[in-house]
């Protein structure tokens, strides 16, 4: 059987006003979220067939070099080679957001998804984690420490220390989606998008989240009713980087504004990059965005002839970077991987 999957902060930011200076990731996810009764957690070596009814959503790679998937189908997949992959067994449903250990050589990663469902794994066993909350959680970053952030609808903010999730209030009641930051834990820096423009930031670790009120896209000329769906900062630089519906995208450096992308008008719903001049954006369509410095170019590539729903895109130099994504957003829709060489994007095939 041939199963096709596209291989593809000291910083300081004020948002209201005049602003001066993500990882996040996307997914539709509904359902219930949880361990499976009667699987021990483990890998059951799957290989192509991971990638039926298993719509990818997120992606992340630890410091040792293993990928991690997050699933809307039902699996979370984990791969050390990007040409076999495994499903660890017993694994929850709906995942939207992985966040990987990129601190420590361990081969540990922390999901979120559907009703407020929370699952870490050590490297052999996936274990839940109670999160308080039932909201839908979309984005999870993890600090150089063993700090843990997640976000969610209806202006859900979590924050775990180390083995319990509290709580943040966020002042806001609209549907956050992505987060990133940099810094160190008693003056972290972070900063949180989500729907109807919603920027948030914090320079405490989240003591306080202030809400820029829509300020930012109304200085950029961006309608306020626009859903930003991911952000990323650069950790060298403090450069931030937010994409969102009709192909927005908004760049911090100095002051804020508004980037010109006339190529696509697709929902954008993940960016990443490795540098201030080096970043890519992907979503609806295929669409692939990558930025040099100066402007914002498409790129032709396998997922955009299909159509694919490009979710996540985690970029590991300027010439290598993989993308991840769905033919649908269905719950039971194939999965989609690609890889960047440099030149071009690539599709992979994988036989069981």
């Amino acid at each position: 059987m041939i199963i096709r999957a596209f291989l593809v902060l000291g910083l300081v930011f004020t948002l209201s006003g005049c602003p001066s200076g993500g990882s996040g990731s996307t997914g539709s996810g509904s359902g219930t979220f949880g361990s499976g009764a009667g699987s021990p957690p483990g890998d059951t070596g799957e290989t192509a067939s991971s990638f039926q009814e298993n719509p990818l959503s997120s992606l992340c790679r630890t410091l040792s070099g293993t990928y991690f998937f997050g699933s809307n189908g039902g699996k979370l997949l984990t791969s050390s080679n990007l040409t076999s992959f495994s499903v660890l067994e017993g694994t929850p449903v709906d995942v939207n957001g992985v966040a990987c250990n990129q601190t420590e050589s361990t081969n540990s990663a922390w999901f979120v998804g559907a009703g407020g469902g929370i699952v870490t794994y050590d490297g052999s066993t996936l274990s839940s984690m109670e999160s308080g909350v039932t909201e839908d959680l979309y984005g999870i970053y993890r600090t150089n420490s063993t700090f843990l952030y997640a976000v969610g609808d209806s202006g859900t903010i979590l924050q775990n220390q180390g083995t319990e999730w509290l709580t943040q209030s966020s002042e806001v009641s609209t549907n956050l989606k992505g987060i990133d930051g940099r810094g160190a834990v008693s003056s972290l820096n972070l900063i949180v998008v989500g729907e109807d423009c919603t920027i948030l930031q914090t320079s405490n670790g989240g003591t306080f989240w202030e809400s820029d009120e829509q300020s930012v896209c109304q200085s950029v000329d961006v309608p306020i009713d626009t859903d930003l769906q991911d952000v990323w900062v650069d950790d060298t630089s403090g450069n931030i980087f937010v994409v969102g519906a009709a192909g927005t995208v908004l760049h911090y450096d100095t002051e804020w504004t508004r980037q010109a992308v006339s190529a696509t008008s697709s929902a954008l719903l993940a960016v990443h990059g490795v540098s201030a001049t080096s970043a890519i954006a992907v979503g609806e369509d295929g669409v692939v965005l990558q930025y040099n410095g100066t402007g914002w170019t498409i790129v032709d590539n396998p997922a955009a002839e299909y159509g694919v729903r490009l979710t996540d895109v985690l970029m590991l130099s300027e010439t290598s970077a993989i993308a991840i994504g769905a033919e649908s957003a269905n719950s039971n829709a194939e999965g989609f991987v690609m890889t960047w060489n440099g030149t071009a994007w690539s599709e992979a095939s994988f036989s069981s």
